[in-house]
């Protein structure tokens, strides 16, 4: 499970601070990373959802639910992620 934590997180660092993104574009980006095609990344959208919900439980990143910020296990439906604000 490391490798999703590690490829989310690099994906947020990416992005920056400013910037949110979908696990399913990580999801989609952890694939191609691994040179896989097509439907791929489909395998890999939940394990990233779960990597996202413990990365947000250590701190390190923050999940937005229709914008608003959401405690990690609260999340549903569409959500997105982002680095998580020192503020």
């Amino acid at each position: 499970m490391i490798e999703f934590e590690k490829s989310l997180f690099a994906a947020c660092v990416e992005a920056g601070p400013a910037r949110s993104l979908c696990p399913t574009d990580a999801a989609r980006r952890h694939a191609q990373g691994r040179g896989e095609r097509d439907h791929a990344w489909r395998d890999y959208v939940e394990p990233m959802r779960a990597a996202a919900r413990r990365l947000a439980e250590a701190g390190r990143l923050a999940i937005y639910v229709q914008g608003r910020l959401a405690a990690p296990h609260d999340a549903r439906g569409a959500w997105r992620v982002a680095l998580a604000r020192c503020d």
